[in-house]
Order: structure tokens, then C-alpha cells, then sequence
């Protein structure tokens, strides 16, 4: 009895953080950190414009870089990648979204140890702050800019209520102050 394993297979075009496994001659076999080490494939071409010489100069081994999906083979479970088409501005981006999340995942634990809180009980959490934010880091950003009440609509037990709100202290709420002399005539 054969069981077929359903692996996730990203999107064409979607922006992926990875790490490189192997580099060879022609390219190089990486893991795709976001798809269950899913494997996919940098071809030389799509490293940089112009003639590579020396691959090893733009990845190398363990290295994380920012990559592009280009093809997916769902059949084969096969993913090609490009570095030479994601832009500064998709790789600074992703590279946040990134943070946030390893952010969100470290306040969550503290939550769940606070709350003591099961497993199952902080996926149904998870769940219900991703109906209403994009990234779990939101709700903490969120409680941060306006105070704990801005999140009383979900429902959240005052213990719950109490962990979010200590855990979002944490966070640093960037401002900025403008000054000037304005002459009127």
C-alpha cells in the first residue's frame, strides 16, 4: 500500500527565502525554507546578467538568499528559481515579512506559556488573529500603536488580553518629528 505524500508547492512569480544546499557547475540545488524544505533548482542563467565565472562569488553553500519562483512542476514537485529577477525592493520586503514572523512566533510562546495555553488552543488563537490581521506581528503591532483595546472585538480571555498586551510593550514604535519656520506674507 502506497500513501502519496501532498507536498505545498509555492506560486509562480511568489518571492521565497531559501537556503543553497550544493552549488555545481551549472547551478545550484537549494531547500526552500517556507515549503517544508521542499528542493528546487538555480539555474546559472538566472544568478545574474551577463557570463558568471565564478559561481561561488554570487551564492554559496548555507547561504539564505531571496529568490524568485519562476516555474513550478507540480507533477514532479519541481521548483526553478531566479536570483536575477527579484528586485531590491521584493528582497528587502520579504526579508521583513521574515523578521516579523520569527518576531510573532517568539511573542506567541511567551503567550502560550503565560496563558497556559495547549497546542490546539493556540492554533484555534493563531486562526482567529489571522481573520482579522495579515501577519500574526499585526495584532502585536496593533495592541503597540493603540493600546490593548483595539483588539477587545476578538474575544480573547483576559489572561490572553494580559500576555498580548505585555509582549507588545516589547515593541518600538518608530516616530518621527518634522520642524520647520513657515513665513507667510
Amino acid at each position: 500500500m502506497m500513501t502519496a505524500e501532498v507536498r505545498r508547492l509555492p506560486e509562480e512569480g511568489e518571492i521565497v527565502l531559501v537556503t543553497i544546499k550544493e552549488v555545481t557547475g551549472h547551478g545550484a540545488y537549494i531547500t526552500l525554507d517556507e515549503y517544508d524544505e521542499t528542493i528546487g533548482f538555480l539555474h546559472i542563467s538566472e544568478i545574474a546578467t551577463g557570463w558568471i565565472r565564478n559561481i561561488e562569488r554570487y551564492i554559496r553553500p548555507k547561504h539564505k538568499p531571496v529568490l524568485k519562483v519562476i516555474r513550478v512542476n507540480k507533477t514532479r514537485a519541481e521548483v526553478d528559481l531566479s536570483l536575477k529577477q527579484v528586485t531590491g525592493d521584493e528582497r528587502k520586503s520579504k526579508l521583513i515579512e521574515v523578521k516579523k514572523n520569527e518576531k510573532a512566533s517568539a511573542f506567541m510562546d511567551i503567550v502560550k506559556k503565560k496563558a497556559n495555553l495547549s497546542d490546539s488552543e493556540m492554533t484555534s488563537l493563531e486562526d482567529e488573529i489571522l481573520k482579522k490581521f495579515d501577519l500574526v506581528y499585526d495584532l502585536f503591532e496593533t495592541v503597540s500603536r493603540k493600546g490593548i483595546d483595539s483588539i477587545r472585538s476578538l474575544g480573547f480571555s483576559e489572561e490572553i488580553m494580559k500576555a498580548i498586551e505585555t509582549e507588545s510593550n516589547k515593541i518600538q514604535i518608530p516616530h518621527v518629528e518634522i520642524m520647520g519656520i513657515l513665513e507667510i506674507s
